[in-house]
């Protein structure tokens, strides 16, 4: 504890009426007395004799302990206050006290103007003096603000020297502070001293670009934005491997930086962790910035606007992206994604450039978590137990899930399956090459007039991107009914009925498979299966009834729903027709050839290999007559034709289905031509256009239904498509959907 005795002027004692005797020489306490005091001193204390007396009751002493005079050391722990005082810089050590008024022409400016008569008391310093000679801010002689607190100023290290110590600022100067680590951190945060600038990683991006099938893959060097400013793909043909190479381009944090984010991680876990919100899925992110933000500011972080948005990019990429895939994920032109296993890269396939190495790859345990959270944020459950698992992520997309190295020797491995939120449109599949305008407009009278399609092909041939491109051209006005084992489809449409199947709970008398893959032959307590879906859906008055894939007992119903007047779509592996016979006919599905029979056209896309890419062709649409009863085989006709040898699709010249339309409908076959001539120019004036969305293609699909004449008069005049027309096209559009703000109001 420092003394302040002399250093505050305590209040006069009275003396006792009766005080003991002392010996002559000694004070009352037994000490040596002080001695006389000075002319014209007086006794601030009322302290005869104390130590230090005759110092305190010096005439003129009194201003100068207002302030300790520049340059004086602060006293330290085992040392009384008047001697540090005492020990002015160049005075001999002790200095003896200053005795008798100080003379008017000295240097001291407080001589000139406090001056007073020899013999008599000092005069009081009033306020006004005080705050006259207070030091102002600014000046480097003020001294600091923790000198007025005097458990504070103890610690305060002490000036140098002139002569010989180092000089104030100088980052060698001693300091009490590194004694005790406490006060240390305490002075730090209370003084908010410059804290050193944080070092950052450069990040440079270059010139961008979007990627193009022109050229040879040897030519490739393409650097295309995922998600700017913080997200880049560089696509590059590496002449060492001979083959093209997937980085994904992000900034990468510094030592500091990273020291920061794994603060502020902690931070919010432990926020999230006493106070536990449920979060919807669109304010997640408003709820991750505002409490990272306020981290930032409890926690006194000092960062530039770079790296506050770069932490918190990193921040946002793991607790709500997808970590390392993050990218990938937000590829538009990746279908899917493989890990193999750990510690090794993972591997894309890319619309533009077919199957490419990536520069992300996961280490063993980092996988495994990585697996982990991948089937619980699906609400799936994987474990040893379990190890394989079929999930479904919140955007849509399709994945497998292994875990450990029992059933994959090279560690826990995921499959994903992309899914688009904005889906591919009939004009982008124009522009890929994989089908024409005019079939696609032969595709588009089928659908209005309710004619059942099936889509046909092979692994990865795009069935369900062509099949979700078609449902666009059905009139908003039909109710369409979907059946899925896994959300694959994504219809803008505003009467549309989605249903999923669901896997039971436990495994019971019936359980499925142990491994996790449903299936074995028995369903589960609470199981869902395509045909229960099928049998409600044939109770909710569909005009359409969508599978999205055909592959067990449900074809037998689905089939028959067909032979009684729904019109059904749906998928199913087979490469042609002799195929798709072979594969319906036998278990499970055990469909008669006179139920095939019902069904109206199948269409067959593949993916090719041409050149040294991998494109996808509409190779045959073939239309399904009748039945032969005498010979039992299915009657059909070859509509379009794809034609290797010129990469283009030819059509054969006549359409049997048109002629059951103008049987049914009464619509001349002339007329249909027509419509079908005229819906070709649309496509091909919406491709010259670039109009390339699928909202704003679904937008002039809709428009043509309620205003042919219009549309097509722009059509054949060449308009130029505006911003206008295309953001009022998207509105109504929206508003068809059920998203506008006039659906949300009714």
């Amino acid at each position: 504890m420092v003394d302040l005795k002399g250093f505050v002027r305590t209040p006069l004692r009275k003396k006792k009426e009766a005080e003991p005797e002392t010996a002559p020489g000694r004070d009352p306490h037994g000490g040596p007395s002080a001695p006389p005091l000075p002319p014209g001193a007086e006794d601030f204390d009322g302290d005869e004799g104390g130590p230090g007396e005759a110092f305190r009751r010096a005439p003129g002493i009194r201003e100068k302990l207002t302030s300790i005079p520049p340059g004086t050391e602060s006293p330290g722990d085992d040392e009384e206050p008047d001697e540090a005082l005492r020990r002015a810089p160049g005075a001999p050590f002790p200095a003896g006290p200053e005795v008798g008024p100080r003379p008017v022409d000295s240097d001291d400016p407080d001589a000139a103007a406090l001056p007073h008569p020899p013999g008599k008391p000092a005069r009081l310093l009033s306020m006004e003096d005080v705050l006259s000679r207070r030091p102002q801010p600014g000046d480097p002689a003020a001294p600091s603000r923790f000198a007025r607190i005097p458990f504070l100023a103890k610690f305060l290290p002490r000036p140098a020297k002139p002569e010989t110590g180092p000089q104030p600022g100088d980052p060698a100067a001693p300091s009490r502070l590194a004694r005790i680590p406490f006060l240390a951190q305490l002075l730090s945060l209370l003084s908010r001293e410059k804290e050193p600038e944080l070092t950052s990683s450069a990040f440079f991006v270059g010139d961008t670009g979007e990627p193009s099938l022109d050229g040879s893959l040897k030519d490739v060097c393409i650097t295309y934005a995922v998600d700017p400013p913080y997200q880049y793909i560089h696509i590059e043909y590496d002449r060492e491997a001979r083959a093209l190479s997937y980085s994904v381009v992000e900034p990468q944090l510094s030592g500091d930086e990273a020291h920061y984010l794994g603060l502020i991680k902690k931070a919010f876990e432990k926020m999230i962790g006493t106070n536990a919100d449920l979060v919807s899925a669109e304010h997640r992110v408003a709820y991750l910035r505002e409490h990272f933000d306020s981290i930032i500011t409890i926690l006194g972080f000092r960062f530039t606007d770079e790296q506050r948005e770069r932490i918190y990019f990193h921040l946002k990429r793991e607790y709500i992206g997808y970590g390392r895939i993050d990218a990938l994920m937000k590829d538009r032109y990746i279908e899917d994604i493989s890990c193999n296993g750990a510690n090794m890269d993972l591997y894309v396939q890319h619309r533009i450039y077919g199957p490419v190495r990536t520069n992300v790859r996961f280490d063993d345990l980092e996988l495994n978590n990585f697996v982990l959270k991948l089937a619980q944020i699906s609400g799936r459950h994987i474990s040893l137990l379990q190890p394989i698992r079929d999930i479904t992520l919140p955007d849509g997309s399709r994945g497998n899930l292994t875990l450990g190295g029992e059933v994959t020797r090279k560690g826990s491995t995921f499959t994903i399956r992309k899914f688009r939120s904005n889906p591919i449109s009939p004009i982008e599949m124009m522009d890929y090459g994989t089908v024409d305008a005019q079939q696609l407009a032969y595709l588009w009278i089928l659908m209005e007039y309710k004619r059942s399609l099936l889509v046909s092909g092979g692994t990865a041939s795009g069935k369900t991107t062509f099949l979700n491109a078609l449902c666009g051209f059905i009139p908003t006005e039909y109710k369409i009914v979907s059946i899925e084992d896994t959300t694959e489809l994504n219809l803008m449409h505003p009467n549309w009925l989605q249903s999923v199947t669901r896997m039971g709970f436990g495994t019971g008398d019936a359980g499925g498979a142990p491994s996790g893959v449903g299936g074995g032959g028995r369903k589960a307590p609470g199981d869902i299966s395509l045909y229960d879906l099928l049998i409600a859906a044939l109770r909710q008055r569909p005009e359409f009834i969508i599978v999205g894939e055909v592959r067990g007992d449900e074809a037998f119903t689905l089939f028959q729903a067909i032979a009684v007047g729904h019109a059904a779509m749906g998928t199913i592996h087979a490469g042609s027709m002799d195929e798709l016979l072979s594969r319906v006919e036998s278990s499970p599905m055990n469909l008669p050839r006179n139920l095939l029979a019902n069904l109206d056209a199948v269409i067959f896309p593949m993916q090719i290999r041409k050149g040294e890419r991998n494109v996808r062709r509409i190779t045959n649409i073939v239309e399904i007559l009748e039945l032969d009863r005498e010979k039992g085989d299915l009657v059909t006709n070859t509509v379009f034709k794809w034609l290797p040898a010129t990469d283009e699709f030819k059509f054969m010249g006549r359409s049997y289905l048109f002629d059951k339309i103008r049987d049914t409908f009464g619509i001349s076959l002339e007329d249909l031509r027509q419509e079908m001539a005229d819906r070709a120019d649309l496509l091909l004036w919406l491709q010259d256009q670039q109009i390339r969305d699928y909202k704003v293609a679904l937008g002039f699909i809709r428009a043509y239904y309620k205003d042919k004449d219009e549309i097509m008069a722009q059509v054949r005049d060449g308009t130029v498509i505006t911003a206008d027309d295309i953001a009022a096209l998207v509105a109504r559009a929206a508003v068809g959907n059920g998203d506008g703000p006039e659906a949300q109001s009714v």
